[in-house]
């Protein structure tokens, strides 16, 4: 399963449950922008969470952190997701 996201500056991007499914583990590459990330379901700012680099690669290892991602961007930003079922 694969899912593609651009969003832009104050827009919080979330994962679609409807493309990862039953997915425990996805691997997230980011370009464009920098993010910030949350992995507890709050909205990350700006200024609040771990920031990425754009060109970085990441991994979330459980259903749990799937559906608790969320990501702010600096500017334009585009994640690509490869979700795997293990």
């Amino acid at each position: 399963m694969f899912e593609q996201i651009t969003f832009t500056g104050s827009a919080i991007a979330t994962l679609n449950p409807q493309v990862y499914g039953s997915a425990a583990k996805a691997i997230i590459s980011i370009s464009g922008s920098d993010i910030r990330v949350r992995l507890d379901k709050t909205a990350p700012t700006t200024s609040i969470g771990i920031a990425l680099a754009a060109g970085g690669i990441f991994t979330l290892t459980s259903k749990a952190e799937i559906q608790a991602f969320r990501a702010i961007s600096t500017g334009t930003t585009t994640l690509n997701i490869q979700y795997l079922v293990v």
